[in-house]
């Protein structure tokens, strides 16, 4: 069988639903054997079928070569955007950027709506609305594109609650797409529009594009249809005229949500019940665990207040701080990379963490690897996970698919802000020694470090003025600088 026919054949698979058996073929082949004109195409395959890191595999070493690229056999504008793709799905955006970024968008205006796709991954919608209109106003596009552009373009408009022109856009966007029958856009558009109706307290008109969008989206799965499931029972819950079967629905669409690892539903269905039913303190539980500074404007705007988030969370207010899980304490004061990972993977209660949002943190500048990334983010997991289950911490870290979701949130101490080991060992010694002043060995005995690493604990307080130095000589004795500037 030729390449190509190999091709057509598992397209025709995927079309048909047959997934796992695409996936099952593209794992078996041998990629030494691809030629650089077929692993394009067979990346793509694997990308729609929902495995990316096995797309970046066919693509890696076209995007990063072993050795310099003879002139005019660089990685083309077409492979880059399939391997940003991919890298998008993981969660590595400043990497996918980075790519983007060698490509001028004049000549590759396929990059303009990439680059717009990853601000959408970081809810930096505002930012992406440059590009979305330069890759509409361009002609090197079709009418295809284009209209994919004007959907992104007017969710953009939406969700930065520029409402003047997402009703601009909003009428000819609907036109076209019912008429050229792009039925999931044409969909799309109507539960949009629901959106921007509600967001416009326009609730009858509202109704009206719910009602619509269920008809045009009902022959299509996936998160399309529970969309417009969730505004529903938002607008309920916005006019108080709740179905008798409400709370069912309402039980079912999160139940549902979760298992399909739909997040933003599940976030916003809890933060609109909370908001109808007056609830400060649930309200305060979902804008603390949403750390997505557009979420939290939008919520000022419908709350008609702002909501102060402490620097630090517990889940149960009458449950004694010592009797949580506290990673800011000695036994992770040399830990950073445990400590961080605690940190990324408890900011976020409702959307389970990327492993390229991981790795980004903890190992910084670094690209992906398909041979080893995961697997060391996937190590640390099981470290923490050990630590937890040998010291009876109800506290568990799982893996779905290239994501990870934390159980056990009430758990803990959750921390907003991450701090360095130093400014943390500054703090652990500062609340356990009582005196005013102190020498080296008294960090050395407190913290349980050795001379050398309290040498350069000191000399980091020095530098940032966080302590002053009393007198000189092997003695020396210190004390923290007065207690305002004592920040950390």
């Amino acid at each position: 069988m030729t390449t190509e026919s190999l091709l057509n054949q598992l397209e025709e698979k995927l079309k048909g639903g047959e997934t796992k058996e695409v996936l099952s073929y593209l794992h078996e082949m041998n990629q030494t054997q691809i030629l650089r004109k077929d692993r394009l195409p067979f990346a793509e395959l694997a990308r729609r079928a929902g495995a990316p890191e096995l797309a970046i595999r066919f693509l890696i070493h076209v995007i990063y070569p072993k050795i310099k690229p003879i002139p005019g056999y660089e990685a083309t504008a077409d492979e880059s955007v399939s391997y940003a793709s991919s890298l998008r799905a993981l969660g590595f955006l400043k990497e996918a950027q980075d790519i983007l970024n060698k490509f001028n968008p004049e000549k590759h205006p396929i990059v303009l709506l990439q680059k717009a796709l990853l601000l959408f991954a970081e809810w930096r919608y505002a930012e992406s609305i440059r590009f979305l209109k330069k890759f509409v106003h361009s002609k090197k596009i079709s009418d295809y594109q284009k209209t994919i552009g004007q959907v992104n373009l007017f969710s953009a408009y939406i969700s930065a609650e520029d409402y003047v022109s997402a009703s601009k856009l909003a009428g000819e966007l609907l036109k076209v797409t019912k008429n050229k029958k792009y039925l999931l856009l044409y969909g799309n558009c109507l539960e949009l529009m629901s959106q921007y109706c509600i967001f416009t307290e326009q609730y009858v008109l509202a109704q009206s594009y719910l009602d619509q969008a269920e008809t045009a989206l009902k022959d299509f799965s996936g998160i399309y249809l529970l969309y417009v499931k969730k505004w529903k029972l938002v607008l309920q819950l916005l006019t108080r005229q709740k179905s008798a079967d409400f709370d069912l629905q309402f039980q079912q669409l999160i139940e549902n949500s979760q298992n399909k690892n739909y997040s933003e539903i599940v976030r916003d269905l809890l933060f609109f019940r909370a908001l109808a039913d007056q609830d400060d303190q649930r309200i305060l539980q979902v804008l603390a665990g949403t750390p997505i500074a557009s979420y939290h404007r939008r919520a000022a705007l419908l709350l008609k207040k702002k909501f102060f988030i402490p620097s630090q969370i517990t889940f149960q207010q009458k449950q004694a701080s010592d009797a949580l899980f506290d990673y800011k304490s000695r036994h992770f004061l040399n830990k950073s990379l445990l400590r961080k990972l605690l940190w990324i993977l408890s900011q976020d209660f409702y959307k389970p963490t990327s492993v390229g949002q991981i790795f980004s943190i903890i190992y910084p500048g670094e690209c992906f690897n398909p041979e080893t990334s995961v697997k060391r983010i996937d190590n640390l997991i099981f470290r923490l996970n050990c630590y937890f289950k040998k010291n009876n911490i109800f506290i568990v870290i799982r893996r779905r698919h290239y994501s990870y979701r934390m159980s056990g949130l009430d758990q803990m101490i959750i921390y907003r802000d991450l701090i360095s080991d130093q400014k943390l060992a500054l703090k652990l010694f500062k609340n356990k020694y009582l005196l005013k002043q102190f020498k080296r060995i008294d960090l050395e005995q407190i913290l349980g470090i050795s001379s050398a690493s309290a040498k350069r604990l000191l000399h980091y307080a020095l530098q940032v003025k966080k302590v002053r130095r009393l007198n000189t000589g092997p003695q020396s004795r210190y004390c923290f600088s007065k207690v305002g500037s004592f920040k950390l």
